[in-house]
Parts: structure tokens; sequence; C-alpha cells
């Protein structure tokens, strides 16, 4: 992570992608912070790093909600529901944001987040 402030820009690439490889949770934080000034290039690089930090953490938490969801204590059921309910409200946050891409001025922007709310829409009608 100490690449990560480096004044090389190949040196600082480098460190984003290690850091994607690895799912590191903690670099979530000095990734963010790199984001405010990273040129375009670097801030898909940033981004790609922080989803697939995302998708790394995500998958075991969604196994640790199915495993609560089957424990016999109620208590411990009725806590992996908030939770999960705690993770949706996030989604659904994020969802607004695509919402505002819709009026992007680039239409290959708009195109995109109405792909992306059509497919979470199409994950919502499985799921109720």
């Amino acid at each position: 992570m100490a690449d990560l402030h480096s004044g090389d820009l190949t040196q600082q690439r480098k460190a984003i992608w290690n850091i994607a490889q690895q799912g590191d949770s903690r670099a979530v934080q000095p990734l963010v912070d790199l984001l405010i000034n990273a040129d375009s290039q670097q801030q898909g690089l940033i981004l790609s790093a922080l989803a697939e930090i995302g998708t790394r953490t995500l998958k075991p938490i969604n196994r640790a909600l199915a495993i609560s969801m089957q424990n016999d204590n109620p208590q411990v059921r009725k806590n992996a529901i908030r939770d999960l309910l705690r993770i949706y409200d996030m989604i659904a946050q994020m969802s607004q944001i695509l919402r505002y891409a819709l009026e992007d001025p680039d239409p290959e922007v708009q195109a995109t987040a109405q792909y992306a709310l059509n497919q979470i829409n199409r994950m919502r009608s499985f799921t109720g």
C-alpha cells in the first residue's frame, strides 16, 4: 500500500493492480483518497480495484449470512436479516446514483446506466 503514494504513476498503477488482485479491504480508504486527485485512466483502475475488493469481501459475507439464517438461535437469524438489510440499503443508494446517470449528457453513459438499472430490476424480480 505504500506504493500508492509514490510519485511514479507506473508504480502507483502497479500497486493498485496488485491490491485489486489481493482483494485487501484495508486498501479501500487509501484508494478512495487517491481517487480524488487521479487522472481518468487511474480513476478507472482504482474503481476496478475497489469493485474487485468489494466482490471478494461480499462473497464471504453472503456465505456468513446464509449460514446465520440457518442457525437454531432466532436472535442470530434476526441479526442476519438486519445485517442483510443494511447491505441492501447501500445497494439501493447506489441505484439512486444510477438514476442520475440516466440524465448524463453522454448517450453511452445513459445507455450503460439504463442497462445496469434493467439488470438490477431483473434481479429484484427474481427475488420478489
